[in-house]
């Protein structure tokens, strides 16, 4: 279960943005959002994303003068820190050409206000979700608020041996912290608290293993 989030919010500000000439209205959406199966996978996405400043669920309902009854409901809208707003809409493979086609003149309508407001509009399927990095932010959050307490002269220790090598492997920064194997299981929960956490860095778009190489980004 994807922990409470201090990055989630609830509802967007829409004083200062700008409607194109076939929105109808658009009103933040109060109702309680039961997620599917491929928006909880992507919370983990969310939770995990650093350059998210936070993000929304289900935020807002849009009314479109074609469809006056039928408010369109992205998913998510993210805010990031490095780039424009995402509107986004999660679609199973298999519905989305359906999706496209039978609303393509009111996606260009949502593209458009898009635009005009510096947002992006995606379209993700379970292609976008289903990569590395959900793997790699599944694993991470269950390390990020221990359940055990950590040592933290330990994350010196491991930090030390990366900066002597600048990158090493995670099976042999272990090997090198310690030659017994309770200890080295010890400092293996210690290493996953310290990435988790974003103390050591790692390629994020490769499914984290013991063969997987840590660095310290800063140095």
């Amino acid at each position: 279960m994807v922990r409470i989030s201090l990055n989630k919010q609830k509802y967007l500000d829409l004083e200062n943005v700008q409607l194109t000439s076939q929105i109808n209205t658009i009103i933040n959406n109060s109702l309680f959002h039961d997620k599917n199966e491929l928006e909880l996978q992507y919370s983990y996405l969310l939770e995990y994303d650093t350059d998210i400043l936070f993000y929304y669920e289900a935020p807002i309902s849009i009314y479109l003068k074609s469809q006056k009854n039928f408010p369109f409901v992205p998913n998510y809208i993210v805010k990031y820190h490095t780039k424009n707003t995402e509107v986004i809409f999660i679609k199973g493979r298999e519905e989305l050409n359906e999706f496209q086609h039978n609303y393509l003149k009111e996606l260009r309508t949502i593209n458009k206000f898009c635009k005009e407001n510096n947002f992006n509009l995606k379209i993700i399927t379970e292609d976008d979700i289903y990569i590395d990095k959900l793997f790699n932010a599944k694993f991470l959050l269950h390390f990020q608020d221990p359940f055990i307490k950590i040592n933290y002269n330990d994350t010196v220790i491991l930090s030390d041996i990366i900066k002597k090598h600048k990158k090493i492997s995670i099976s042999n920064l272990i090997r090198e912290a310690s030659l017994v194997k309770e200890r080295q299981a010890e400092l293996l929960y210690v290493l996953w608290y310290s990435v988790a956490n974003h103390f050591f860095d790692y390629d994020k778009n490769s499914k984290l293993n013991m063969n997987s190489m840590i660095w310290i980004d800063k140095l």
